[in-house]
């Protein structure tokens, strides 16, 4: 049987170990980012003590349903760091609404935009731009142009990067201090304050 020359082996040695480094390294900034919200679309009352991070796609149903049910249990709580974050999608208009929200975003309208295509998801094509815009109230001329902009590009793919880092494969993706909610069931209002209770146990022990 014919050897592999040493360089060859050495070579192969070389580019796994940058594979395992390249893995080993996103997985680390993926981490991080659960608890970096330095990007300034949060919610983040002075008094937090509890870091929330919801990876989401306007095209699926399951996010459209928990998002209202999560924002009701934070915004009742009054204590809670919150970062929803977009993600690109096989489908078109989730992949749109992602880029629509951190356009939006330049405008100081992240939010308003999250909960107007939480309900006004499909369809989301450029002939619309302009009703989009009345209903989430930007700008339709500085959205168009902020769509092109290349740190809403990276914002976006960012965040289904650092997803998949995590291990994540599917929609809506909760983390609650830097641990992912694990669920089949839908959650109301009052579950997700009866996980915010939990985590801030674990965190005191």
């Amino acid at each position: 049987m014919k050897k592999w020359p040493l360089r060859i082996f050495l070579g192969f040695i070389v580019l796994l170990c940058g594979y395992v480094s390249a893995q080993a390294y996103g997985l680390i900034m993926a981490r991080y980012s659960l608890s970096d919200f330095s990007d300034g679309y949060v919610i983040a009352p002075e008094n937090a003590d509890l870091d929330v991070v919801m990876y989401l796609d306007y095209s699926c149903p399951f996010c459209r349903e928990a998002y209202p049910l999560l924002m009701a249990a934070i915004k009742e709580d009054g204590k809670i760091r919150f970062a929803p974050r977009p993600v690109m999608t096989t489908n078109a208009d989730g992949t749109t609404g992602a880029y629509l929200t951190y356009a939006a975003g330049k405008q100081g309208k992240f939010f308003e935009m999250m909960d107007y295509l939480m309900i006004n998801h499909e369809n989301l094509t450029p002939e619309r731009l302009t009703e989009i815009s009345e209903g989430a109230g930007v700008d339709s001329t500085k959205l168009e142009t902020d769509l092109k902009d290349l740190d809403i590009d990276g914002a976006v793919r960012g965040n289904s990067q650092k997803m998949i880092a995590l291990g994540v494969t599917g929609t809506p993706a909760i983390f609650i201090n830097g641990q992912i909610l694990n669920t089949e069931s839908t959650l109301e209002k009052a579950d997700y304050q009866k996980l915010f209770a939990m985590a801030r146990g674990q965190a005191s022990q």
